[in-house]
């Protein structure tokens, strides 16, 4: 396994079970790096303090405001996922964290293990370090209502999530389609996502390898270049439509508005769906660019007469293709020292 790949090898027996409350939660964080995030650009700066994760903004990683950011909600999305990702690793070895969410300037959560116990749930760490976003066009097989309630169950109280009908779905393809054509015809947009594609054999620790969108090698050396400088809207629009009306169902979540804290459980929602998407045996992937696209989300909210504020459209059914993973940075990576 190259190093920018090993930090997906976990190995659940090295948990420190005897060991102290920093250390559980450092070991914790092994998964949290798994997380998924805006572009794979990992943006949390993670601190140990006194039996305490802190986790902040990193100033290397995330997407910018005036690119990608401002569209996609991030990095507070990306945190979420962070802190959903590590309370469920917690569970699998039957710990109970307290999280309490700042989403203020400088910290933005403080994570620490709390008395009491879930009952172990081992299947949670395998279902963590095997997920993966899988943009493939999935079977046409659909998915009962016990499963989905399953793969929605233990989300935050102020997400809010809408199972869209198939009449809908054709609807939000469409407006997928149209959004990406706006989106990708936005030069400060393409200049951002550039900078995170990656070739296929790169031994970078973050970013997008042509593969995880489905490009071969060699045309994967020349990503970059061709999202920056190639004219015209591109193929994207057009193949995220099929990929929308190929799959088992299609969820819609939000919350009541764009504020920090909403976004990070919004983010929290995203990466608990996806693990336990997983465990169910199901595969997941995001589409938001409907509910991203400021003209094309208005058309969307009122079309379907949503009563809170869309972030983003979450795909899930089941799939033949298993996809590989994205490299990511590990916690030796990252800013854990206790002097932090």
């Amino acid at each position: 396994m190259k190093n920018n790949y090993e930090a997906w090898d976990v190995t659940p027996d090295n948990f420190p079970r005897n060991g102290t409350n920093a250390q559980k939660l450092t070991f914790l964080c092994r998964y949290g790096v798994l997380a998924p995030s805006g572009h794979n650009s990992q943006p949390w700066e993670l601190c140990i303090q006194d039996d305490t994760l802190i986790l902040s903004i990193s100033q290397r990683a995330h997407l910018s405001a005036e690119g990608s950011g401002l569209l996609s909600a991030e990095p507070h999305v990306s945190l979420g996922c962070f802190l959903g990702t590590i309370d469920l690793a917690a569970q699998g070895f039957g710990l109970k964290l307290r999280m309490d969410i700042l989403a203020r300037r400088g910290d933005y959560a403080r994570v620490s293990i709390i008395d009491g116990a879930h009952k172990k749930n081992p299947s949670l760490l395998t279902a963590i370090s095997t997920r993966s976003s899988n943009r493939n066009e999935f079977l046409t097989q659909g998915i009962d209502p016990q499963t989905l309630s399953a793969v929605t169950e233990g989300l935050p109280k102020e997400v809010k999530s809408l199972v869209l009908e198939d009449a809908d779905r054709e609807f939000i393809a469409d407006k997928t389609k149209e959004a990406l054509d706006i989106i990708m015809a936005e030069p400060k947009y393409r200049q951002e996502l550039s900078q995170w594609v990656r070739p296929n054999m790169t031994r970078s620790y973050d970013g997008m390898p042509g593969f995880t969108h489905g490009v071969p090698a060699v045309p994967s050396i020349v990503g970059k270049w061709m999202v920056k400088h190639m004219p015209g809207k591109g193929p994207q629009g057009e193949k995220s439509k099929r990929m929308m009306l190929n799959s088992g169902a299609v969820l819609i979540i939000g919350t009541k508005d764009r504020s920090a804290r909403n976004l990070i459980d919004a983010g929290i929602a995203y990466s608990k769906i996806c693990i336990q998407a997983n465990l169910n045996g199901l595969a997941s992937s995001a589409l938001g660019a409907a509910v991203i696209e400021p003209s094309i989300k208005d058309e969307v909210v009122g079309s379907l007469q949503l009563d809170f504020e869309p972030t983003y459209v979450l795909r899930l059914g089941y799939s033949d293709e298993k996809p590989k993973h994205s490299p990511r940075r590990p916690i030796e990576n990252t800013k854990l020292a206790a002097d932090c």
